[in-house]
């Protein structure tokens, strides 16, 4: 048997492995930005029964203490798969499902592990429809994500493609009348226009006009 623990307040991942009746652990690394922290127990061994383990190991858990902890485990992890679809929804530009899931609880300004909300995302592909339910549901236009992927906003995501630019551009109104901040500076310190110049051309007129500080 050996696995690797996630404990809580500790920035190191504690490892462990155990033979017949000696167990052994000890800290080895620390929990890289981008890991999902949880605990995992492996067993090595031939011909082991599955279904008896797991069952064992749930009916240690099951007992009236632990079901309140149970169910908030649980109602985080369906949080979590709600909130991963708002993010797949707006991906694919489907306005129907980012009102379904709104409405079914999921936060609008919710960051994947790297800072991504689905505004973000939204913007990132020019999808506007995706955009524009998004800002009308209370998006935050001036979040950033994390200094991973630059500390941008989503109208950095916007201005740093130029592909599908009918949409983009639609983005890009979309994000302005809704009280984007032009001026905000990525972790270089560029405005989201200076991404269509960076290469000193002028890749999309008519977007670098609109991001334009005045």
């Amino acid at each position: 048997m050996k696995g690797v623990l996630a404990i809580a307040g500790s920035t190191q991942k504690f490892v462990y492995q155990g033979v017949h009746t000696i167990f052994d652990g000890e800290f080895q690394g620390e929990w890289e930005p981008n890991d999902k922290r949880c605990s995992k127990l492996v067993f090595i061994g031939k011909n082991l029964d599955k279904e008896s383990l797991e069952k064992s190991f749930s009916e240690c858990l099951n007992f009236s203490e632990n079901a309140q902890r149970i169910q908030a485990v649980e109602r985080v992890q369906k949080m979590d798969r709600t909130q991963q679809q708002l993010l797949s929804a707006a991906h694919r530009d489907d306005v129907h499902a980012i009102r379904q899931l709104l409405m079914a609880g999921a936060e609008v300004n919710y960051g994947n592990t790297v800072g991504q909300t689905a505004l973000h995302i939204a913007s990132l592909w020019g999808n506007a429809s995706a955009v524009a339910a998004l800002i009308l549901a209370g998006a935050n236009v001036n979040q950033k994500n994390t200094p991973t992927l630059g500390q941008q906003t989503a109208v950095h995501m916007c201005a740093s493609r130029t592909t599908n630019p009918i949409g983009r551009l639609a983005c890009a109104e979309a994000l302005v009348a809704g009280g984007t901040d032009l001026t905000l500076q990525n972790d270089q310190g560029m405005v989201a226009y200076q991404y269509l110049t960076a290469d000193g051309k002028d890749n999309f007129p008519a977007l670098r006009v609109l991001l334009t500080p005045k």
